[in-house]
């Protein structure tokens, strides 16, 4: 099934040659289990992710190629169209990042292929977090990367930044592991080094000290489950370390927020609702519920379906 015609090096023909029967095998093994798997589609897909790949190849060539093969099968037995949002940036990220990195790809095959498709994969389930901005961010600084812990840390605050705020802890502290010729490529505006960031973010991750003038954002968020939103009547809040459990009675959620987004998960724990609280909050009456954390206030306020978020710190 593997079309030799490509204008690739000779040596990458030789590989696909040499393999082409191991090749026909895993795709029949493929169909067996999904028959809807369009050939032409999969191949297609395949002969793309061939041309990204260096010109001159290296001593891992075959490796890389393999590898390759075996990653577009492994998209293809979860989703056999190819066509889902998720998969389609699993393959743009490949797209992007093969070209920019081919040293780190040839050396680190299986691992990097892998775990860009599966952090992609994860953002894309992730309904608030801005995936596109992650894909292009890592394309446009990942080329000073020198190795594979670089590449996953710089992938952390990536994330991070592009609305992951449950992945905030891990963020911070790859952040400080960055090198500075990194961090000024990540954060152009910033006046302040990786360690510099990683500490300031720790005290108030409500502040984006990535810009030339910062200052402190706020957040409200939260909807009716009748138009995909979390709750049914309005939720009270309680603290959850430094996130927050949010129900309305009947659905629990985990809420991560920070000045760069925010995230909603299902949780299977029951916060102990009250029936009101004397906390006040400037601006609003009638607060429902309150919660803190070291750095962040959530409410809710009667008749709203919204967790509202502050920072403490200024």
């Amino acid at each position: 099934l593997v079309d030799l015609d490509l204008d690739l090096n000779p040596i990458y023909k030789s590989i696909l040659k040499d393999h082409r029967e191991e090749f026909n095998l895993q795709f029949k093994l493929l169909k067996q289990d999904n028959r809807s798997i369009a050939d032409q589609v999969f191949f297609d897909y395949f002969k793309a992710l061939l041309t990204c790949l260096p010109a001159n190849p290296e001593k891992n060539a075959e490796k890389l190629v393999l590898a390759l093969f075996s990653a577009l099968i492994d998209l293809a037995s979860q989703d056999s169209s190819l066509k889902l949002n998720r998969t389609r940036n699993a393959l743009e990220i490949w797209f992007m990042l093969i070209p920019k990195v081919p040293d780190l790809f040839t050396k680190y095959n299986v691992d990097l292929l892998s775990s860009l498709a599966n952090i992609v994969i994860y953002l894309t389930n992730q309904e608030s977090v801005r995936t596109a901005e992650f894909i292009s961010t890592m394309s446009r600084v990942s080329p000073i990367c020198r190795d594979l812990i670089s590449l996953q840390n710089l992938g952390s605050v990536v994330a991070w930044i592009s609305g992951l705020s449950n992945g905030r802890k891990l963020a911070l502290s790859n952040l400080g592991q960055l090198s500075d010729e990194v961090c000024k490529l990540l954060f152009t505006e910033s006046e302040f080094n990786a360690l510099e960031l990683s500490n300031l973010w720790q005290k108030n991750p409500w502040r984006d000290y990535s810009k030339k003038v910062s200052k402190n954002s706020e957040r409200s968020i939260g909807e009716f489950i009748g138009f995909g939103g979390q709750f049914l009547k309005t939720p009270a809040v309680e603290s959850s370390g430094e996130d927050f459990i949010a129900s309305d009675g009947m659905k629990h959620w985990k809420l991560s927020a920070d000045c760069f987004g925010y995230v909603w998960q299902r949780s299977n724990v029951e916060p102990k609702l009250s029936g009101g609280t004397d906390k006040t909050v400037e601006g609003f009456d009638e607060i429902l519920s309150y919660a803190e954390s070291s750095n962040t206030i959530a409410f809710t306020i009667r008749n709203s379906l919204r967790v509202y978020l502050r920072p403490r710190s200024s």
